[in-house]
């Protein structure tokens, strides 16, 4: 086994990280990189470069710095030249070819202030050096193949040499993943876990081949970029370092990884994610280099490489959810494919997967997954296991997020007799999936869900207390229920309770005891106690804004509450000040188009209309319908109602012909959704006839309505409201056909 000449072979290693262009992101870990691989290549037991052969350039300020430094490495090295570039990479030029900025280099003049990619290949090109390596970690970094590809030739031709190695992290096109907090960047610091660790199994050396073989491995698994390499002639056999999973004095595989501490560091990771810190980027960064460690030791396909795998999909969800469910899609794959759909780690692992899922709002599929966990762990490890209650738990939890009320209340029953132990975390476990199936057959209409919500409630006040954040919870759902079976006078009653014990356990400024402040104002104001509603929600607000700011969405919300309070109170004015105020800062906060923006200017041209404003209520509703086209298509229901309240403020205004045309269009639209005789439909053919007549055409009016008439009898019948009205507004056109008198539509 020959490894490189140490006296004739040389490195270079460029990193540039430090940018002060805006458009460069600076990146720290390119410091490390260099500093790291300098170690690696140089320093015992992996190293075989001398000190003095191995260039480190951090941060070089020109290209001439660079230029120097490589044209000396190609001058001294007949055995191996060895270049490495970490940084940024960009595309530059009229053929946009690969440049490498410098820290004062901007994107749009890179060619003409960084290190152009064709500097370096002919730097290679020169050296007469038996084998040339590249390794590139940088962005488009793929791109330099196929140029290597097709200039190996007339290299090869004129040089006598063995062979040119490309190694980069990243395809033709790819972005290079630079992490943040974490130490290397994410190609580099895959490379140096291999070279530090070495390769079990293997010989003294670690050649090229298997080298990329295992950072490859490795990138694929974490779900990183895909490195790519080219090897020209027999470059890629080359011995770079010695391997370190050989002890060389003894020749013992050295084995630093078991089962045991395999768990110590996935649990290290918890600790460091869930913790006193809650650092889930930090819990990331544990999890990835185990999970290196593994494949290393194991294999991509060892039982322990793939439950770090389960972690490593955790804890990326945490800072990027779809990337986290993309993880734990192709880890459920490997698993089933190597271990069977039942086996312990393979239902762990869709477990997980459905989690994801339903955390990225993925909720139908996540309940399909997790349906089949269910139906595999209760066959597996039966139904009362802990596992198959939390995976019920989750699908039952599930099948409320998409409305399956009736399957969710046979989950929990489902749980509730899966006899779990009477002690105090089983009794309260039992509690919460009683609160959780009264809500949901509260939902399916159950008049008598609120009694039972009563009976949790008493039970957790005698077994675990009334001061207990569950047992709160159970009574605040106990009074929204009693509030939507019509009984607000008890409803009231619960929430005042749980206002009381909240603002005693909690503090009267805490979030969660503000949210049953608003709620009971809602209830004041459901109640028709208006003055005592504003009071309510005026307290609310200003608590909320003195702890969360004005522009927090809960107090936003209290905002709007506030502003509907008024307009039922009568208020207009204040309400109207109240609302301008909130859409300004839902503006600034979430942007004009937001839905609820929108909800802000609806009930801010509602209330301008009531005031008697109906020209500023046009121009609110027109901006609206833009905004709700945008939001929800041409004819969806908020649409159309929107289309008839513009219409009748603009009957407000006496543009009739305008409002005709409105409401003609509007009738179309509706017809279409709705039908031609739906109730809806009918009254805006009502309004549309009014519109006609006062417009100037009441013979049109007259026989407008009676076209109704026969349809709306023919519908409604004779005594529907609807009807009586159309006849009453049929006799008006017909005895008193004047323009501009009498009922205006609303």
């Amino acid at each position: 086994m020959t490894f490189p000449d140490a006296l004739s072979s040389a490195a270079v290693l460029i990193g540039i990280g430090g940018y002060s262009a805006p458009d460069l992101k600076p990146l720290p870990a390119v410091a490390n990189n260099v500093r790291g691989l300098a170690e690696v290549l140089t320093a015992p037991p992996t190293g075989t470069f001398a000190r003095d052969r191995c260039a480190v350039l951090s941060d070089p300020k020109t290209r001439e710095e660079v230029a120097e430094k490589l044209l000396d490495a190609a001058r001294v090295a007949d055995d191996l030249l060895l270049v490495y570039y970490s940084g940024h990479g960009v595309l530059g030029g009229p053929n946009q070819d690969l440049f490498f900025p410098l820290e004062n280099s901007n994107g749009d003049d890179v060619e003409w202030t960084g290190i152009p990619y064709s500097m370096v290949r002919n730097v290679l090109g020169r050296s007469k050096a038996k084998t040339r390596v590249l390794v590139l970690d940088c962005c488009y970094s793929g791109r330099v193949i196929p140029m290597m590809a097709s200039n190996e030739r007339r290299i090869i031709d004129q040089v006598d040499v063995s062979g040119v190695y490309v190694m980069t992290s990243a395809g033709r096109n790819a972005v290079a993943m630079a992490p943040e907090g974490e130490e290397y960047t994410a190609f580099t610091g895959v490379l140096l876990s291999v070279l530090r660790n070495g390769l079990p199994g293997s010989g003294e050396g670690v050649r090229l081949f298997e080298l990329y073989d295992s950072v490859l491995q490795t990138m694929s698994v974490l779900g990183l970029p895909t490195p790519q390499q080219s090897a020209g002639n027999t470059a890629h056999n080359l011995f770079l370092v010695r391997n370190a999973a050989l002890v060389i004095d003894s020749g013992v595989v050295k084995r630093p990884l078991d089962a045991r501490r395999v768990e110590e560091r996935i649990a290290a990771a918890d600790e460091v994610g869930t913790g006193s810190s809650g650092d889930t980027r930090a819990a990331l960064v544990v999890a990835r280099s185990l999970l290196t460690d593994c494949v290393i030791e194991f294999g991509a396909e060892h039982r322990e490489t793939l439950r770090v795998r389960e972690q490593v999909a955790r804890w990326t969800a945490a800072e990027d959810r779809q990337k986290g469910v993309d993880l734990a899609e192709v880890l459920a794959r490997d698993c089933e494919r190597i271990f069977g759909p039942l086996d312990p780690l393979t239902l762990k692992v869709r477990d997980r997967l459905a989690s994801l899922l339903g955390w990225a709002g993925n909720h139908r599929r996540s309940v399909a997954i997790m349906d089949g966990v269910v139906e595999g762990r209760a066959k597996v490890l039966g139904p009362g296991d802990p596992g198959t209650l939390r995976s019920r738990e989750s699908l039952a939890f599930g099948l409320v997020k998409i409305g399956e009320h009736a399957k969710a209340a046979d989950a929990y029953d489902a749980l509730i007799g899966a006899g779990t132990p009477e002690d105090a975390d089983g009794a309260r476990k039992v509690l919460r999936w009683r609160t959780q199936r009264a809500c949901c057959r509260a939902e399916l209409g159950d008049a008598s869900a609120p009694a039972e919500l009563a009976d949790v409630v008493g039970a957790y006040d005698l077994r675990i207390g009334s001061d207990d954040p569950e047992s709160m919870y159970a009574a605040e759902m106990h009074a929204r229920w009693l509030s939507r079976f019509g009984r607000g006078e008890e409803s009231l009653a619960v929430r005042q309770r749980v206002l009381d014990t909240m603002a005693r356990v909690y503090g009267p400024s805490d979030q969660e005891t503000l949210v049953t402040a608003h709620n009971l104002a809602c209830t004041l104001g459901d109640l028709g106690r208006t003055r005592e509603a504003l009071e309510m929600f005026s307290s609310v607000l200003r608590s909320r804004e003195a702890a969360f700011g004005r522009s927090h969405t809960d107090t936003l919300g209290t905002r709007q509450e506030l502003a509907h309070c008024l307009i039922e109170a009568g208020q207009l004015r204040e309400a109207s000040e109240v609302l301008e105020e909130l859409i300004d800062l839902r503006t600034a906060k979430l942007g004009r188009e937001h839905p609820d923006t929108a909800d802000a200017l609806r009930a801010l041209a509602h209330c301008r209309g009531r005031m008697g404003h109906p020209s500023v209520a046009t121009q609110l509703y027109e901006e609206l319908i833009k905004i709700t086209t945008s939001l929800l298509g041409a004819r969806s229901p908020q649409l159309l109602s929107d289309r008839s309240a513009l219409a009748g403020q603009v009957m407000r205004c006496e543009k009739y012909g305008r409002a005709a045309e409105i409401y003609a269009d509007l009738i179309d639209d509706l017809a279409f959704v709705q039908g031609d005789e739906d109730p809806a439909t009918l009254q805006m053919r009502c309004a549309h006839a009014d519109a006609v007549g006062y417009a100037g055409d009441p013979l049109r009016a007259r026989e407008l309505y009676s076209r109704i008439l026969t349809d709306v009898r023919r519908s409604l019948g004779e005594a529907h409201q609807l009807t009586l009205h159309a006849v009453s507004r049929h006799v008006y056109w017909v005895h008193r056909p004047l323009p501009g008198y009498g009922f205006l539509p609303g």
